[in-house]
């Protein structure tokens, strides 16, 4: 059985490139980038597994969007660690639209073009004047610990976007000439700062999983984002009381949550009164 941990996955390239520009004209600049690289550690301590890279940017979203000319970044990742917010595109903050891309043995090289936006514009001046843009993946996955210091990431993997940002973490994520991305990726575990949900009152286990089903934003967003569907039954969830997750079931993959503060304080409440 494979256990799916869900993460929220920020990276952050950077790497000494002068850019190379493709096309330029009043209204936007195309250029050529590396927007990650495979099975080589990133200055983070992760590596990522090539197949979950092609796997995902050859999934049906990704090819949806490459199609509609809407594979959208935008200029810096979400500051907020609402998972909601990471794993969207705010239309405000588009900087640029990805329209090609293919893999060079373990590099991810695509092709970029500035948006028609004021992000984009401020991009397409940055590189009019030189500067060297990089870029950095953003998505939701599965995070594995590997022998020695480093993690790797695997299958299933949803990449949601590849923003602009001014410091990457794999050496080879830059504008190309002297492709490099160095990703300052972060990984965090899908927890909300809201305190605000309402208390758990005294019911069965299986209306304290719909409760719980309901009520977190994070059980939510990951369901939808790995299309694990939660059973009105509840017989395909489970709770970890110990620590706190909730597990969905479908087939052979089974989908963790990690749960808000809030929820956790209230099960604790409720658990520590029965």
């Amino acid at each position: 059985m494979n256990n799916i941990e869900g993460f929220l996955i920020v990276e952050d390239s950077s790497v000494s490139s002068l850019p190379q520009i493709l096309a330029d004209n009043n209204r936007s600049v195309m250029v050529e980038v590396v927007l990650q690289e495979a099975e080589t550690p990133n200055r983070n301590g992760r590596i990522y597994a090539r197949d979950a890279l092609f796997n995902a940017l050859n999934g049906p979203m990704i090819q949806e969007k490459l199609a509609k000319k809407t594979f959208y970044g935008e200029a810096g990742h979400p500051l907020s660690d609402d998972v909601k917010r990471q794993a969207y595109i705010d239309q405000s903050n588009i900087s640029h639209i990805i329209t090609k891309f293919n893999f060079d043995k373990n590099l991810i090289r695509g092709i970029v073009e500035t948006a028609n936006t004021r992000a984009g514009s401020d991009m397409k001046g940055l590189i009019r004047q030189g500067s060297q843009v990089a870029f950095s993946m953003r998505g939701l996955g599965n995070v594995i610990k590997e022998e020695g210091s480093y993690k790797r990431v695997c299958d299933p993997l949803m990449i949601i976007s590849y923003d602009w940002v001014v410091f990457p973490s794999h050496p080879n994520a830059y504008m190309q000439k002297k492709l490099t991305e160095s990703t300052a990726y972060y990984e965090r575990e899908v927890e909300s700062l809201n305190e605000n949900a309402n208390p758990i009152i005294t019911f069965d286990m299986r209306q304290l999983l719909q409760y719980v089903t309901e009520t977190s934003q994070q059980v939510k967003t990951l369901s939808e984002n790995f299309e694990m569907e939660i059973k009105k039954d509840m017989s395909n969830v489970s709770l970890d009381q110990k620590n706190k997750m909730l597990s969905i079931k479908e087939g052979n993959d089974v989908l963790k949550v990690f749960l808000e503060n809030s929820i956790k304080n209230e099960l604790d409440s409720y658990f520590k009164n029965l």
